[in-house]
């Protein structure tokens, strides 16, 4: 039995992954007339195995580890988590990777919003028809110069705040 947590936590998720998903492909393949698993099947096996190895490496963890801190067991296993599905160990890059990620989610969103503003509001110009964002419609909105129904407007303020929609026309 390894000494180390690292190690500890990280052969208690292997073990149990690797344990569940094969006794559940086996059982689904027995049951099948071709032997064979769908894609859809394998990404169920794959999601349920992986749950149940987070379980065990915590529980286990927590209960061989009692003097370290929840948090530091758990970003353990989450870094055993990591590196099985993208092979990468070192935390900081896998900090560094996640920020990239949550960057370009963040940034290129509203990058296509604009793109969409920019080629509807061309496509409908001719009809009397912007597009226009939700920052701007709240711009709008807070210096008086929408002109629609009270009513409207107070609907759209409540878009606003629950965050609806991302572009209006």
């Amino acid at each position: 039995m390894p000494n180390d947590m690292h190690d500890y936590c990280g052969e208690i998720y292997k073990n149990t992954y690797e344990a569940k998903k094969e006794s559940i492909e086996n059982e689904l393949r027995a049951k099948s007339r071709t032997g064979q698993i769908s894609l859809t099947k394998e990404k169920e096996i794959e999601a349920f195995a992986q749950k149940e190895a987070i379980k065990k490496a915590m529980l286990e963890g927590m209960r061989h580890y009692s003097n370290i801190d929840v948090a530091t067991i758990w970003n353990t296993v989450y870094e055993t988590h990591v590196h099985r599905k993208s092979g990468i160990r070192d935390g900081e890059i896998i900090s560094k990777v996640i920020s990239a990620d949550q960057s370009w989610k963040k940034s290129s969103g509203h990058a296509f919003e604009e793109m969409v503003k920019t080629l509807a509001s061309a496509a409908l110009h001719k009809n009397g028809i912007q597009i226009i964002l939700q920052r701007e419609l709240n711009s709008l909105i807070k210096k008086g110069q929408l002109h629609n129904q009270k009513r409207d407007i107070e609907w759209l303020k409540a878009q606003i705040k629950a965050n609806i929609f991302d572009l209006y026309a």
